[in-house]
């Protein structure tokens, strides 16, 4: 867990100070957007263990 926190936090620096980021971190300041990137990584959390079954 603490890996996978150091990577998105890396990326998350790397791509606040890249000319031209491959995800925009100016979406996440709109509320709309964010709550629905929470709420799609939320479902497939759920979801994960479902889908393992299959």
């Amino acid at each position: 867990m603490a890996a996978a926190l150091a990577l998105l936090a890396s990326a998350v620096w790397v791509e606040a100070r890249t000319a031209e980021p491959v995800i925009p971190l100016g979406i996440a300041r709109q509320r709309a957007t964010a709550l629905a990137i929470l709420g799609s990584l939320a479902v497939g959390t759920v979801r994960m263990p479902e889908n393992r079954r299959s």
